[in-house]
């Protein structure tokens, strides 16, 4: 009886350290392939382009806008500043204005100008912007905006060509080719969208 009592305290000592020993082999192996993943995205190159193609639209993206630009062979320099579609959701919208500490209201430039290469860098400038303002998100995505912006500059900006890309004011431009389609004129550019002021709310 002593004997059989023995084996089988032995038998389950025996099962025990097998099971602790896996559990400890896949503990490893869950941590291997948690540095393998980690330090193999840590290598991965950003991909941006680094010259410009004359009537190629170019999108820049960051946490509080979105950028399109266009050099076009007829000299017309436009872009499309989108502080809009960056807020997928109310919660969203709401977030970022406790950030700020002041309601944030959707909003899109529509700005148009000319531009001139000076040696490899470019010589941009600003000469009217359109600026329409949404309520919140809902009714940016119904396309309705309940109040117009017009302003006219006459702001240079310099894009500076380095060994990365493009620089402005010493800070790397990251943008990348697309398919986006900028409107050629303000008219163009307004008949995407309905004037309701009604929706301000």
């Amino acid at each position: 009886m002593k004997k059989k009592l023995a084996i089988s305290i032995l038998l389950v000592a025996i099962l025990l350290g097998a099971i602790s020993m896996t559990a400890l082999v896949m503990r490893n192996n869950k941590q291997s392939l948690h540095s393998v993943s980690h330090s193999s995205s840590s290598h991965k190159q950003e991909s941006y382009e680094k010259t410009i193609e004359l009537d190629q639209v170019y999108k820049e993206e960051n946490d509080d806008a979105i950028y399109y630009d266009i050099f076009k062979s007829d000299g017309t320099y436009i872009s499309i500043q989108d502080r809009a579609s960056i807020y997928k959701s109310e919660t969203d919208l709401d977030k970022a204005g406790n950030e700020e500490e002041a309601r944030i209201f959707p909003n899109i430039y529509y700005n148009i100008g000319t531009y001139k290469f000076n040696g490899d860098n470019i010589e941009y400038k600003i000469e009217q912007s359109t600026e329409i303002y949404f309520n919140d998100v809902k009714t940016y995505k119904r396309g309705k905006y309940y109040t117009i912006k017009h302003e006219h500059y006459n702001q240079r900006v310099i894009w500076k060509k380095g060994k990365k890309g493009y620089y402005i004011n010493g800070a790397l431009l990251k943008f990348q080719k697309s398919n986006y389609v900028i409107p050629n004129s303000e008219e163009e550019f307004l008949t995407q969208y309905t004037y309701d002021p009604s929706t301000r709310k």
